[in-house]
């Protein structure tokens, strides 16, 4: 988002500037950030669809397992089919959406290597959707935030998470976690980055602008 901040105030003369709030800073939780922005706690949030699965069902097909090859074919197809989305988006102004490479099982105690070794394995769940591949696939869907995982891995409360490998440096997750499983059939988590929609309206025409050249399909592709 950092670089983003400064596309926009060069574009804008530095007449529209965007300041970050990290860590929770608007508001504990990453569960709410959607809510944020269509109560206009914040003027623009960042979060995952995930967390609120049943407002998101139609966004939520690129969770599958196999829907997409890489994360850039997944960002355009969420823009190439943005129109059948709308509905989900109609409360906010979405400046981009993307999705996380396929995701990695990390477990610490026992390496998963094959279908057998999932069985009944309580594993972290980004979503409901990615639950139920676990449940297929013989395991336990554990439902929290990715921000609770670290604790809940090294004392045992999960067995094991499903996540996006960046979480292996950005959460240290390698601090806590010995064996990871690549290559897996598995979907992806697709984030957003979305206006408070009175904060939109309340925009000039150079300023919106603006923001749609610096946001929307080619910001998701960087995303």
């Amino acid at each position: 988002m950092r670089p983003w901040t400064k596309e926009i105030a060069k574009a804008t003369n530095n007449a529209l500037t965007v300041r970050i709030f990290p860590g929770g800073a608007l508001g504990k939780g990453p569960v709410a950030q959607f809510k944020r922005a269509v109560d206009g706690v914040t003027d623009v949030t960042f979060g995952l669809p995930g967390f609120t699965s049943k407002l998101f069902p139609r966004t939520g097909v690129i969770e599958l397992p196999g829907v997409a090859k890489d994360a850039a074919i997944a960002a355009n197809q969420l823009w190439d089919a943005f129109p059948l989305l709308v509905p989900e988006w109609r409360r906010v102004e979405v400046l981009a959406l993307w999705t996380n490479e396929t995701q990695t099982l990390m477990t610490k105690n026992k390496p998963i290597r094959s279908i057998a070794d999932l069985k009944d394995k309580k594993i972290r769940a980004p979503s409901r959707a990615q639950g139920v591949t676990l449940i297929a696939l013989g395991a336990v869907p554990v439902f929290m935030p990715i921000n609770r995982v670290y604790n809940a891995l090294n004392t045992g409360v999960i067995d094991g998470v499903m996540t996006g490998p960046s979480t292996v440096l950005s959460l240290k997750l390698d601090k806590v976690a010995k064996y990871f499983t690549t290559g897996l059939l598995l979907g992806r988590s697709p984030f957003f980055l979305v206006m408070n929609r009175d904060t939109w309206k309340k925009q000039s025409d150079a300023h919106k602008n603006s923001i749609h050249k610096t946001t929307g399909r080619a910001m998701s592709i960087k995303g």
